[in-house]
């Protein structure tokens, strides 16, 4: 059994609708997506779920480049400083870091439609990290939590 169809019928199991367990899994497969197109260190990227007696939630996390150093790769944001205003830029139809003419960034414009209706809460959290020899890195986490009981 694949990872998305347990983690499916998981939310299923603390009374999630199977139509809205399976936008669950369309969410998280979108995120995790993200990690490999943009995080630059998709080998440590990590997903998980877990449910509890009324509770469902997931997180996707890696330690990769961060929004604001994906961003620059676009010639049109090779000045952005801001980490905030990169997260902003990034949840916006069409900006995204393949460049203007991709037809790229519209993967969170469908993830926020299909779960504006949920009785959850979507938190987008990016945390920059000192690494070794004074080598900034970021650790980006994405996480949702769906209570049955709501």
């Amino acid at each position: 059994m694949s990872f998305c169809l347990r983690a499916q019928q998981a939310a299923e199991s603390v009374g999630v609708h199977k139509s809205t367990a399976r936008g669950l899994i369309g969410a998280l497969r979108e995120i995790e997506s993200n990690v490999h197109e943009h995080s630059g260190r998709a080998h440590d990227g990590i997903v998980g779920y877990r449910a509890t007696e009324s509770d469902f939630e997931f997180v996707v996390a890696d330690s990769g480049v961060g929004t604001l150093a994906a961003l620059r790769r676009n010639p049109k944001y090779a000045d952005l400083a801001d980490p905030g205003r990169a997260l902003e830029l990034a949840l916006t139809d069409g900006v995204s870091s393949f460049g203007d003419d991709s037809g790229r960034g519209y993967g969170f414009r469908d993830l926020f439609i299909g779960l504006a209706n949920l009785s959850g809460e979507l938190r987008s959290i990016a945390v920059a990290v000192m690494g070794i020899r004074s080598v900034g890195t970021s650790a980006a986490v994405t996480a949702l939590m769906l209570s049955s009981s709501s």
